[in-house]
């Protein structure tokens, strides 16, 4: 059976405080999403694994600062 997910290039930059500093943290990679995955599920799946990268308690406890999904396709 082929493959049926969308490969998406992800970047997402949150802050968040730990303990008592504030952290900048930038993260890349790709995220393989089913048909019919929303950009909203894709977004929260993306900052939740963010979060555990970056060592935090749970993804409400930060800011996203910015993000950006495009299709990861071959350039032309």
């Amino acid at each position: 059976m082929a493959d049926s997910t969308k490969p998406y290039h992800f970047i997402m930059t949150v802050q968040y405080q730990y303990p008592a500093r504030l952290i900048v943290a930038t993260r890349t990679g790709t995220w393989n999403a089913a048909p019919g995955t929303t950009r909203e599920e894709v977004f929260q799946s993306v900052q939740k694994l963010v979060a555990e990268s970056s060592g935090q308690t749970s993804a409400d406890s930060s800011a996203v600062l910015f993000y950006s999904l495009e299709p990861d396709e071959p350039l032309a």
